[in-house]
C-alpha cells in the first residue's frame, strides 16, 4: 500500500474534480459546517491520511485561521500538499508519519478528521486502536469526523450500493473497462468496515455520541463527539 501512494503521481490526487465521488458539492461542505461548534479562532485540527491537502484546503477555506497536523506516511503526496496549502503557509504542519501507528498527543486537537484513509486498516483491531488514538488526542468537547468508504451491514446490501456506484461511475462518463479496474482496485486494496462496526468501535473507546450525517452508496461521512455536554451548551 505505501508503495503504491509513492509511485502515483501525487499531483493528480490534488485535482479538484471527483468525478467519481457522488454528491461532493454537498459532502465536503457538510464537513466543513459540522465543525462550526467545534473549533475556534486558534483550534488546532489532525488530518489523518491528509495526502495532497484537499480536505485541509477546505477546512482553511471556512476557518483560516486554525492549525492542522496533517499526518501521511507518503512523502509524495504530502509534497504535493505543499502546493495545495501554499496560501496557509505557517498554519499547518507536515508529519510524515502512518497514522495507524502514529501516536497523536493527549488533549491536543478541538477536531480529527480523514478523508478516504481509514478503510486501508487491515482488521477490527486496527480500527480501534486507531479511534482510542483519536478519542485520547481529542479536546474535551472534540469531534471526530471521517469521510471514507463504507461497507454495507451484508453482503447483499454491500452489492447494492456497488451496482448503484457503477451505474452513477457509468453516468458520469467513465467506460466499462475504467469502472472495472476501480472497483477491482477497491476489492483488493481496501477493507472498508460497515456503520455498524464503527459505532460499536466508537463507543467502546468511549465518544457518546455517533452518527451518520451523510451517506450516499458505498461512501458516507460519520462522526464521534468525545462529550454531549460542550457543545449542547454552545
Amino acid at each position: 500500500m505505501r508503495s503504491k501512494f509513492d509511485n502515483e503521481t501525487a499531483s493528480a490526487y490534488s485535482q479538484s474534480a471527483t468525478s467519481w465521488l457522488p454528491e461532493v458539492d454537498f459532502s465536503f461542505p457538510l464537513i466543513q459546517r459540522t465543525l462550526k461548534p467545534f473549533i475556534t479562532k486558534n483550534s488546532r485540527i489532525a488530518d489523518l491520511g491528509a495526502g495532497t491537502g484537499n480536505l485541509s484546503k477546505k477546512i482553511f477555506e471556512s476557518y483560516p485561521n486554525v492549525i492542522i497536523d496533517s499526518v501521511d506516511f507518503s512523502e509524495n503526496m504530502l509534497s504535493e500538499a505543499k502546493n495545495v496549502l501554499s496560501q496557509f503557509e505557517g498554519n499547518y504542519s507536515i508529519i510524515t508519519e502512518d497514522f495507524f501507528e502514529y501516536k497523536l498527543k493527549n488533549n491536543a486537537y478541538d477536531a480529527v478528521v480523514s478523508s478516504f484513509a481509514i478503510h486501508h486498516a487491515r482488521d477490527l483491531k486496527v480500527y480501534k486502536n486507531l479511534y482510542q488514538n483519536i478519542f485520547n488526542s481529542l479536546t474535551e468537547n472534540g469531534i471526530f469526523i471521517c469521510c471514507d468508504v463504507i461497507e454495507g451491514d451484508n453482503d447483499f446490501l454491500s452489492s447494492l450500493s456497488e451496482k448503484d456506484w457503477s451505474n452513477f461511475l457509468s453516468s458520469q462518463g467513465y467506460k466499462k473497462e475504467e469502472i472495472y479496474d476501480i472497483l477491482d482496485g477497491y476489492h483488493k486494496e481496501d477493507s472498508p468496515i460497515s456503520i455498524r462496526e464503527h459505532f460499536n468501535l466508537l463507543k467502546d473507546v468511549d465518544f457518546k455520541s455517533v452518527d451518520v450525517i451523510w451517506k450516499k452508496y458505498n461512501f458516507g461521512i460519520y462522526v464521534g463527539i468525545k462529550n454531549n455536554k460542550g457543545v449542547l451548551e454552545k
